[in-house]
């Protein structure tokens, strides 16, 4: 199925739930297929969009400052995004396109003043729903022995992060086999390493 974008359109997602500053909790909508969507926005910190007769099918971005790897002396704007576009049978949601809602999602929190520094892809083994990302990753990163940044970027996730500019990448797997990777477009300061070049600078 082609992805659909049009002014009135994202997919088939009404493009006014992204207009105005107010907040929205848990508003009705009609898609472009006629399906009674819900959706709840705080501009510039969440969206969330919902099929409430298809518990499987979601899209979900929240913003956080926070501390991360990548540059572990100061906090970061992290985008953290869950979706799903497919029912549990696998047939794709007729409204639900996943990399126009993140596209237009990012798009949106910057107008609102926000500058998101990292996308993280949570990639997670004991979700069965949330995990293609993860299975792709292990696919890459053990069954054909690639490095963690090239194994990362062999998803989905990675895929749309790199065409979004997000080109680097660090990525944490824990003892429990979840990965997280860290989609930045440029190395963040390392602020310890400005700090220590000042003082040798001034003796």
């Amino acid at each position: 199925m082609n992805q659909k974008n049009t002014e009135e359109y994202l997919g088939g997602i009404p493009t006014t739930i992204f207009a105005g500053s107010q907040v929205v909790k848990e508003r009705v909508i009609t898609s472009q297929s006629g399906l009674k969507l819900k959706y709840t926005r705080i501009p510039g910190q969440v969206i969330r969009i919902e099929d409430p007769k298809d518990p499987h099918v979601f899209f979900q971005a929240q913003l956080h400052k926070e501390s991360t790897p990548v540059a572990p002396d100061r906090l970061l704007n992290v985008l953290h995004v869950t979706l799903r576009t497919k029912d549990k049978d696998g047939n794709k949601h007729p409204d639900f396109f996943a990399s126009l809602l993140l596209k237009k999602t990012i798009d949106d929190f910057f107008t609102k003043g926000q500058v998101i520094d990292i996308l993280l892809g949570e990639w997670r083994s004991e979700t069965e729903l949330l995990a293609s990302n993860w299975r792709q990753y292990m696919q890459k990163r053990y069954a054909e022995k690639l490095g963690p940044e090239e194994s990362a970027f062999s998803t989905w996730t990675g895929q749309q992060a790199k065409k979004l500019n997000y080109t680097k990448a660090q990525v944490v797997e824990d003892q429990d086999g979840n990965v997280f990777a860290y989609f930045y477009k440029a190395e963040p300061i390392n602020l310890s390493k400005v700090f220590d070049s000042m003082r040798k600078q001034n003796g």
